[in-house]
């Protein structure tokens, strides 16, 4: 991490003066001879429209239309995020837009920070020519030796004119490309090209341990670049780079472009991660404009999710006594090169969910119930949950803007990890692997309880994702005051299915249950490993019902019933 390190002393320095600090990049203004970042809808014509023989999406506009990156300006979510950021510290909107929408930032409509100035173009989002027109600064003409700079957004393009744009790829199109000068470079599949968003840090504040001390370094808000660069999957023959998950091949021989000429396994621009929910809820803002987008792009996600961990029964029991008790050990393996889950605090999070399940089909829940009429998921002694906790003072809250300690991170590292300062696990679970080391992998055991009579039962396991809580949109909905926003996300949480958790996999085991059978199995844990997630748990949500939610998933009430609910949330949080 030199050129990380470097560049946070820069940064901090730039502190000193107008914030938020601008740092490196193309700054507002710097496009050359009136040339502007072109909008995506101009690349439709020639980068969309065909489907594979099967009649699935891959091409580059149409996979990419539905993503979170394509409506990172207009998603509702982010909007009401915004609105409380710039409600806590004027002006940092900015510093938010500009990794949301980078033609906003490069052609100065960043001000206001809660994006009121913002044109067509820039609710576009990331488009295509933000990464195409992106250049490695540390070659020549521009020649900083400390570029690409891993955060924040501080992105270079090439300057062009306002008739001579050169796009950038991995195929050299000149002489297939009528439309647009292009160029091959590398830089357009290197992980430093993602780095430089996805790795994000506070300017406002600094990261203070759990003693409330300040440490002295910037606040990290996203560290998905960083969790990677630390794994095994960064460098070796174990190497993957982001694009190469997140990209995937389309397999077969297709054209990517009008005229361009057939490529063999093109790249699909699907950029999705765990975000299940997000493509629901742009589809209930915004309906009838991008339906099969937000569908593809949410089935998609959903197919990632089912990748990206593991879910086995070690050593499971296959016997125990009437109205007694087996031990059921469980192994979560993360298999993505970052964090499972990764990204920002708020919201996402993984479960463990375990249930008996009798000869009538009926489930008793024992760990990990998620109550589907209150959408809570329901604390208990054994809960295992993955997430990342952000706070204030020792206390959780909805202000992105104000974070300044990590109350909790208990998310699976990838394999190799090693941890840095700004992510190192915290809280009960260790991911230890008695040598000094960090696993990639959490192993819990759970004290079962068999049912009092004989015959057959399964015991159940899942591993639940959930992309966001309702805590985290009612703390936003209340927060709101400036704008409407914080209601709006409210009625549009109700309208695309609350953000329902996900099963990412499921395990099963038959055990019978006998007058007089011994107990065996399921004790196969890390030593490491407490049998629940409460030990030490600091008072975050995420856990326990308020029992203030709307009832049976209905949307009735209207706004009176949606406020009820955020009011009360956010004082749960705050005890």
């Amino acid at each position: 991490m030199k050129r990380l390190g470097g560049f946070v002393f820069i940064f901090i320095v730039a502190l000193a003066g107008a914030r938020p600090a601008a740092g490196a990049g193309t700054p507002p203004g710097g496009l050359a001879n009136g040339s502007l970042i072109e909008t995506a809808n101009g690349c439709k014509s020639c980068h969309g429209g065909f489907n594979t023989d099967d009649n699935k999406m891959y091409m580059p506009w149409d996979t990419w239309a539905g993503s979170m990156m394509a409506n990172a300006a207009r998603d509702p979510m982010y909007l009401a995020s915004l609105t409380v950021a710039e409600q806590d510290r004027p002006g940092v909107g900015a510093f938010c837009l500009r990794c949301h929408t980078p033609s906003a930032w490069v052609e100065s409509r960043t001000t206001p920070g809660n994006g009121s100035a913002l044109n067509d173009k820039d609710k576009e989002g990331v488009q295509c020519a933000v990464c195409h027109r992106s250049i490695d600064a540390s070659k020549a003409p521009t020649s900083d030796p400390m570029a690409p700079y891993l955060s924040n957004a501080q992105l270079f393009f090439d300057l062009g004119t306002k008739t001579d744009v050169t796009y950038f790829g991995p195929y050299d199109d000149s002489p297939f490309a009528p439309a647009h000068v292009t160029a091959a470079d590398p830089f357009v599949s290197d992980s430093r090209l993602c780095g430089q968003c996805h790795q994000v840090y506070n300017p406002d504040e600094h990261l203070y341990d759990a003693t409330g001390k300040d440490t002295g370094r910037v606040f990290p808000l996203d560290t998905t670049y960083e969790e990677w660069e630390h794994s095994a999957y960064a460098s070796g023959a174990t190497a993957r780079s982001c694009q190469s998950c997140h990209m995937p091949a389309t397999e077969g021989n297709y054209p990517v472009g009008s005229g361009a000429g057939n490529r063999e396994k093109p790249p699909r621009h699907d950029f999705v991660g765990g975000n299940d929910w997000g493509p629901a809820l742009l589809k209930a803002a915004f309906p009838g404009t991008r339906d099969a987008n937000y569908d593809y792009t949410r089935a998609t996600a959903q197919a990632n999710l089912k990748q990206a961990a593991k879910l086995e029964l070690r050593s499971p029991p296959t016997q125990g006594p009437v109205g007694g008790m087996v031990d059921v050990a469980v192994r979560v393996t993360n298999q993505s090169g970052h964090k499972f889950p990764t990204g920002y605090a708020d919201g996402r999070r993984a479960w463990i969910e375990v249930a008996v399940v009798g000869a009538g089909g009926t489930a008793d829940v024992q760990s990990g119930h998620y109550d589907d009429a209150t959408s809570e998921l329901v604390d208990d002694a054994q809960l295992r949950l993955y997430e990342a906790v952000h706070g204030r003072d020792g206390q959780p809250e909805d202000h992105i803007a104000l974070h300044r300690q990590i109350l909790r991170d208990s998310r699976i590292p990838p394999a190799g990890f090693k941890p840095t300062p700004d992510t190192q696990p915290v809280g009960p679970i260790k991911f230890s692997d008695g040598a000094s080391g960090v696993v990639a992998y959490d192993d819990a055991t759970f004290h079962v309880a068999l049912p009092a009579a004989t015959g057959d039962v399964t015991v159940r396991v899942r591993l639940m994702f959930q992309a966001m809580t309702l805590h985290h949109i009612a703390g936003l909905a209340a927060a709101n005051t400036t704008d409407n926003r914080g209601m709006q996300l409210m009625q549009l949480w109700a309208q695309s299915g609350k953000a329902a958790p996900f099963m990412i996999a499921e395990v099963t085991q038959v055990v019978h249950v006998g007058e007089g059978v011994p107990t065996d199995g399921g004790t196969d844990a890390s030593p490491d490993a407490p049998t629940g997630f409460d030990a030490g748990k600091p008072p975050v949500d995420g856990g326990g019902g308020c029992g203030c939610a709307t009832s049976g998933g209905s949307t009735g009430g209207g706004l009176a019933s949606l406020l009820i609910v955020a009011l009360f949330a956010v004082r749960r949080r705050r005890r």
